[in-house]
């Protein structure tokens, strides 16, 4: 069992690889809001995410994975606390839960704690099973 799962984290491991290259190199076109977006990741600390002309911080955001969609939320800063949602629609599962997967790990790497004031508060990360 043990070595099946070194195995499954190393295959996870070379997807998100993959994804953030993707993103990162020349970005993808995805189904966000009913419309074709391009997401990218912005130069040169990779830590925003470029969202169609929309910037946002990966660390201040959540999102929400049912079946072939992922939704972002973005919390705002200020007193109105308002929360800004992209709905991203990939064209099966799979992609869907590479992309939340790539997601976690970027957020995870750009997360330094350093600056934890800076950021808004984030929602919980919710994965809906079928």
């Amino acid at each position: 069992y043990r070595h099946n799962r070194r195995e499954l984290f190393a295959a996870a491991g070379k997807i998100a690889q993959a994804w953030a290259a993707s993103l990162a190199l020349t970005g993808i076109d995805v189904d966000v809001d009913s419309k074709i977006c391009r997401l990218q990741l912005k130069p040169p600390d990779w830590s925003k995410l470029l969202v169609g002309d929309d910037e946002i911080p990966i660390v201040g955001t959540s999102f929400r994975l049912e079946a072939s969609t992922v939704t972002l939320s973005v919390g705002a800063s200020g007193a109105a606390r308002a929360t800004r949602t992209f709905k991203l629609r990939f064209s099966d599962v799979d992609a869907a839960v590479e992309f939340a997967l790539t997601l976690k790990v970027l957020r995870s790497s750009v997360d330094t704690g350093a600056g934890i004031l800076d950021w808004q508060e984030r929602g919980e990360d919710e994965f809906v099973t079928p």
